[in-house]
């Protein structure tokens, strides 16, 4: 009679530890080393020691974690092997579960873009997000630096070399550079135009010049200096300051003996930015050109035009 006590005893203490059973439930990374496993045991038996090896598969041999506890985070996705063990009385039983922790993060990328600067510190960064869930930006360093900010964008900067930093929602950065220039001036000098009544004195001519293209408010004043190489050798420099309009004049030391003259002519806006033409050359030749016209009796009238030059 004892002994068959015994073998129930055994028996019902045998169908126990069958029962043991290991449930895993996973939370997926969205960030990094948040991955999640948290483990509940059914059919655990009363004083039993329970505890978990969690293996990052293929490798079974080496846990990345052991614990007593039902709540595990894991440092990479990927596919794991929870086993599950219980200690009963010196008896060990073990279950085990496969998972997979999946991962939705995305690394942060960015890529810039720059608007170049048209007048002192009106340059501008954009930030575009090439990849990731990005938060914050920030100037690194440069001409000016600036603290973290939502805005993608950085406005009022002046020209030079700049890192910029964005953050991502789980903390993980990205830098990318850029450098911003002085905008090239879309602007060209049209050739001198000469009037027919140029020279207004013995060694001066009177010339035009068009500043082609859009002339931007804040250009004005337009500084003009004009450099002109003399027949003589040696040069003579004038300046002049315009204030609105795309035209402007010049009175070229030249006289009318068809000597030809080549001279600069150097426009600086208000913003700092400069065009340079030096392939200006005038010839103003002095000319008259007779028109007869015959008259009644005999009488011989002719109309002079002159170009180029003034009366006496």
């Amino acid at each position: 009679m004892r002994k068959h006590l015994y073998l129930l005893v055994l028996l019902i203490f045998s169908f126990s530890l069958n029962a043991f059973e290991l449930q895993v439930s996973v939370t997926n990374e969205t960030c990094p080393g948040n991955g999640n496993l948290q483990f509940s045991i059914t059919g655990q038996a009363p004083n039993a020691i329970i505890s978990y090896s969690v293996y990052l598969l293929p490798n079974t041999t080496t846990p990345v974690v052991t614990t007593n506890n039902s709540n595990v985070n894991v440092q990479v996705a990927g596919n794991y092997l929870v086993v599950a063990s219980q200690l009963v009385n010196g008896i060990t039983t073990t279950d085990e579960v496969n998972v997979i922790v999946l991962s939705s993060y995305i690394n942060p990328q960015i890529g810039l873009s720059g608007q170049p600067i048209i007048c002192g510190t009106d340059g501008v960064i954009t930030v575009n997000g090439v990849s990731g869930n990005l938060v914050n930006y920030q100037l690194l360093s440069g001409p000016v630096t600036s603290s973290y900010q939502s805005s993608n964008s950085f406005s009022g900067l002046p020209a030079g070399s700049y890192v910029v930093r964005a953050i991502d929602n789980c903390g993980n950065t990205d830098i990318a550079s850029i450098t911003l220039n002085v905008a090239t001036l879309n602007l060209t000098i049209a050739d001198a135009e000469i009037g027919s009544n140029a020279i207004q004195d013995c060694d001066l001519v009177d010339v035009t010049h068009t500043i082609n293209g859009t002339i931007q408010s804040n250009y004005y004043p337009l500084t003009i200096q004009t450099t002109f190489q003399l027949p003589g050798g040696g040069t003579s420099v004038s300046n002049q300051v315009v204030t609105s309009g795309n035209e402007f004049e010049l009175q070229v030391p030249v006289n009318a003996q068809n000597v030809s003259l080549g001279y600069t002519i150097q426009i600086t806006t208000a913003c700092g930015n400069q065009i340079v033409d030096s392939s200006n050359v005038i010839s103003a030749q002095f000319d008259v050109v007779a028109i007869d016209k015959q008259e009644t009796c005999g009488v011989l009238e002719a109309t002079f035009t002159i170009s180029n030059g003034k009366p006496p």
